[in-house]
């Protein structure tokens, strides 16, 4: 049985999530891919929980989360943490703290109504753009001292586009690696 790999979009993106696409391009042979796609309107709460009750028997499954799903993944990851089960979280272009964003485009209060302010994460993957026109991703370009964080850095912008052609796909792959053990 493969090991399942669930991904959660950023805000604005979903069924069609190129770095979705790119991802299980990488990875669909070795893990069940799976989009957990969200909506402007949804509770949240309602499919992280849903989320949790499918991941109940797995003993380490993947999540990946991109920018607003970030924050969604780690919130996921927190909870099975909890309850002492393992988890390999990885986070692109972070949206770990609502307060961090320099974009003036607008944000959904309903969504930002699930947002939790993550302001030591620990035990993942980062992948921080350099250049993130959305967020501010100081303190982790400042490598302040984080517990059990890998981060990556490319020199992109929020949308990661390095990213979805490739770039860094091999330390994500030696990250799983190393933490599937």
């Amino acid at each position: 049985m493969k090991t399942k790999f669930y991904f959660f979009h950023g805000y604005g993106s979903g069924i069609n999530s190129s770095k979705f696409i790119m991802l299980k391009e990488h990875f669909g042979e070795s893990f069940e891919m799976k989009n957990e796609v969200w909506r402007l309107n949804d509770n949240i709460g309602k499919i992280l929980s849903r989320v949790y009750d499918e991941l109940e028997y797995e003993e380490n499954p993947i999540l990946f989360g991109d920018s607003t799903g970030a924050n969604f993944a780690y919130q996921l990851r927190e909870q099975r943490l909890n309850k002492g089960k393992k988890t390999i979280l990885i986070m692109s272009a972070p949206l770990l703290d609502f307060s961090k964003r320099i974009s003036k485009m607008e944000f959904d209060e309903n969504i930002q109504q699930y947002l939790i302010k993550i302001t030591q994460p620990n035990n993942a993957m980062l992948i921080i753009p350099t250049r993130d026109e959305v967020l501010d991703q100081s303190m982790f370009l400042a490598k302040n001292n984080f517990k059990n964080l890998k981060i990556l850095t490319l020199n992109d912008t929020h949308r990661l586009q390095k990213l979805k052609e490739g770039v860094g796909i091999e330390e994500i792959k030696k990250y799983i690696a190393e933490h599937s053990k």
